[in-house]
């Protein structure tokens, strides 16, 4: 019976000793843990506090642009050109979330293109003319 118990022994003692720096690690782990668990509390607690304040804030009002300057900024990224259809879709697009009407446009290219003369229609196609026009070599028809 002592060849078992010293079998026994052996291997508790084998045991006591790997479970120690195990029991270590583990706890050295548990407190980074525990450290960041704080850190990611105190993370959420500023951002709660921030949505809180924004919140009382309201919506931020995005800055407001004229049906001509939007037309105007559209036409000068497409220089071939665009048909009405298209620039009522982009400036809805991009500056007025869908609510821009046919009806609210159609005048507005009418003033750009008669009262302004910063636009001009070819065809189907609205075209933004050049700021200036060049003396020599001018490649486009002015209607008067």
């Amino acid at each position: 019976m002592s060849d078992v118990r010293q079998i026994l022994e052996g291997r508790r003692s084998a045991i006591d000793a790997g479970l120690e720096p195990l029991q270590k690690e583990y706890a050295a782990q548990r407190e980074r843990l525990l450290e960041t668990e704080q850190r990611i509390r105190a993370l959420l607690k500023e951002r709660e506090e921030i949505e809180t304040v924004l919140k009382t804030l309201g919506e931020p009002t995005p800055p407001r642009i004229t049906i001509m300057d939007a037309v105007l900024a559209v036409l000068d990224r497409k220089p071939n050109g665009m048909t009405a259809q298209e620039i009522l879709a982009e400036l809805n697009e991009k500056y007025f979330s869908g609510k821009l009407l046919r009806t609210s446009l159609s005048p507005q290219l009418s003033r750009l293109k008669d009262r302004d003369r910063k636009i001009d229609l070819r065809g189907d196609q609205w075209i933004k003319l050049p700021a200036q026009p060049s003396l020599f070599g001018t490649n486009f028809k002015r209607r008067f």
